[in-house]
């Protein structure tokens, strides 16, 4: 009989499934769908009582909590034949496990957690954090990384690990091809409007600079009142402190809400313009946000303060400044011109997913056991 695949995260459920490290997991999970599989979802502060849900006849998920139940969670990966550890806060829960299975383990990075924590001035679980960093990748079998610039991070952040051996570049993205119906049915739909539609969708963590982003659309009411329609997505518990912001800020008629995925996506597919303010520094160098992807496929193009984000800057890809934007010279941006942005920005997206279809390919067989 053989053995099952172990997942080291959370399960992807209707709640969660905004969220980008869960919508990366979904679709790591879409290569495995033929394997039998289980998750291993370790809280330190849930999951009091052991239980497991049946997701389909091939997946299951184990909710254990640390203190009480890790000797289950070790029991289920000592007799998994590949385990597969959703990023270095996941890699914690188990990190012990790395130097007695570390050879049949694959740790997907996701992003560079030390580095994103001291980001947001958390000196302290940054250290804890590059020392899990440090042992996970030092005896994890394969690495998977997002981008080619965190590749590179890695590899020159420990030159000795011999890392370029380990590693597997798979974009955080959805794996299905952009074909010439897609562009053409978005193009339909963003033809119909005098305005450019501008959305925002994602958190309110501090590097989303959703205060800055706030004022951009105060300041564009103000200035152009009838250039722009503003919509702004958010997580149902953040709708109403962003609500009150914006009253404060005297801005009007801007729809801010909690939206289902699938709703969400029925909204993208009208909209012409969409904030990423991303600064500028190393966390943001290496990432591919997730609301980015989504973005470029939905045929949104990016608002951005720095234009370097992941390896779509090197593919040179088609954003707009916000200071542009700021200073109302947007006259480059009519129809043509941005259909034409779009379709670059198409182009370069399906570029990026057929680079990694050789490693999903490969992923994908080492979850069948081939």
């Amino acid at each position: 009989m053989k053995k099952n695949l172990v997942f080291v995260s959370q399960f992807p459920g209707r709640l969660t499934e905004r969220d980008g490290m869960m919508q990366r997991v979904r679709a790591i999970d879409s290569l495995a769908a033929d394997s039998t599989r289980c998750y291993i979802d370790i809280s330190f502060k849930r999951n009091w009582q052991l239980n497991v849900d049946k997701i389909d006849d091939k997946c299951k998920v184990y909710h254990l909590n640390m203190f009480t139940h890790w000797p289950h969670a070790a029991y289920l990966i000592s007799g998994s034949r590949l385990v597969y550890v959703h990023s270095i806060y996941h890699a914690f829960r188990v990190l012990p496990l790395y130097r007695y299975f570390g050879a049949k383990i694959i740790t997907d990075m996701h992003g560079i957690v030390p580095e994103e924590l001291e980001y947001s001035r958390d000196l302290l679980a940054s250290k804890l954090y590059s020392w899990v960093e440090r042992f996970a990748l030092k005896y994890s079998w394969r690495l998977i990384t997002v981008t080619e610039t965190m590749t590179n991070h890695y590899i020159n952040k420990y030159p000795t690990y011999n890392l370029s051996e380990k590693i597997i570049h798979i974009p955080i993205m959805d794996f299905s091809i952009v074909t010439n119906s897609w562009i053409d049915q978005l193009e339909a739909r963003k033809m119909n409007s005098d305005r450019l539609r501008v959305v925002y969708a994602g958190g309110i963590q501090p590097w989303q600079n959703v205060d800055r982003m706030l004022s951009a659309i105060a300041h564009l009411q103000q200035k152009a009142p009838d250039s722009y329609e503003f919509s702004v997505y958010l997580p149902a518990s953040a709708v109403k402190s962003i609500q009150d912001r914006a009253k404060s800020l005297g801005i009007s008629a801007v729809e801010i809400a909690s939206l289902p995925q699938k709703e969400l996506f029925e909204r993208f597919k009208a909209a012409h313009l969409g904030f990423v303010l991303r600064d500028s520094s190393k966390v943001n160098q290496v990432a591919m946000p997730t609301k980015l992807v989504e973005y470029i496929r939905y045929g949104i193009i990016p608002i951005v303060l720095s234009p370097v984000l992941g390896d779509f800057y090197s593919y040179k890809y088609e954003y707009v400044e916000l200071d542009r934007i700021l200073s109302c010279n947007v006259e480059h941006l009519d129809t043509i011109r941005l259909a034409n942005m779009r379709r670059k920005n198409y182009a370069i997206l399906e570029y990026l997913r057929q680079l990694s279809s050789g490693n999903q390919d490969y992923l994908k067989k080492l979850f069948a056991g081939e």
